[in-house]
């Protein structure tokens, strides 16, 4: 007689049903082998890794298995993660603003005809990616004085800067000069008043942009003829504000010869 026939028919039934749990739990039974892509297999991982698909307990099931879409997470899910955005532009340089700056005000001065010199003044940081800058020009001429204020514009990402002149605003101031030959001319023609005569101007010299002072000498026959006099002045003259001259002598000096 065989075994299982001398069995009660309860035994019997608890070794069917177990026969059959075993046979379900191995046939529900996965592993990295039984998947096609690393994100197949993340669909599968369950709260506490029943099926051992997350080895180094890191969240990621099968990492080994190559990827053939979008990660549906931790613990599956379809959804695709949104890549994360790119990291801003670096911040602009003020070193390198600055020195983008200089530059082109040396570009402005070497064009520029009225302007002699520029100097730097300053910058002030406007966003991430623009710095101002102020510059101030002078130059001068014979009858000018020009002063301009500069504002440069740079913009860029780090160390990469280029600038712009935004504004150059100028201004001119004239200046008094009183030259040599227009001095002399005015001090010649009020000795040559005095004396009622041509006469010579000499020692001409520079005493201010606008002041001159000269010499003038002359000789004139006496009355009857047999003797003459030899006279001498002192003159000045002087450019004013109205542009106008104004020339003073002193009282001639005069004597028999």
């Amino acid at each position: 007689m065989r075994l299982w026939k001398t069995l009660p028919a309860c035994a019997l039934g608890i070794f069917a049903l177990h026969a059959g749990f075993s046979a379900s739990a191995a046939a529900a039974d996965l592993d990295c082998s039984d998947f096609s892509t690393q994100e197949e297999a993340q669909g599968h991982l369950l709260p506490g890794d029943p099926h051992g698909l997350d080895a180094d307990n890191d969240g990621i099931a099968c990492e080994t298995l190559p990827s053939g879409g979008p990660d549906p997470g931790p613990g599956g899910g379809g959804e695709a993660t949104e890549p994360a955005p790119p990291p801003p532009p670096p911040k602009l340089s003020k070193a390198a603003a600055r020195d983008a700056a200089k530059r082109k005000a040396r570009k402005y001065n070497r064009r520029s005809a009225r302007v002699d010199t520029v100097s730097f003044d300053g910058c002030g940081r406007r966003s991430r990616h623009r710095v101002d800058c102020r510059f101030h020009g002078s130059g001068r001429t014979a009858t000018q004085i020009v002063t301009c204020r500069l504002r440069i514009v740079a913009r860029g990402e780090g160390r990469a800067a280029s600038a712009r002149i935004r504004s150059a605003r100028c201004r001119s101031r004239s200046i008094l000069v009183l030259s040599p030959a227009r001095a002399k001319a005015a001090m010649k023609a009020e000795a040559e008043r005095i004396a009622g005569k041509a006469v010579g101007v000499f020692a001409v010299g520079r005493l201010s942009p606008t002041k001159y002072t000269a010499l003038a000498e002359w000789t004139r026959p006496l009355p009857g003829g047999a003797e003459s006099e030899f006279c001498s002045i002192e003159l000045s003259v002087e450019l004013l504000p109205s542009r106008s001259l104004q020339v003073q002598a002193t009282e001639p000096d005069c004597q028999t010869i």
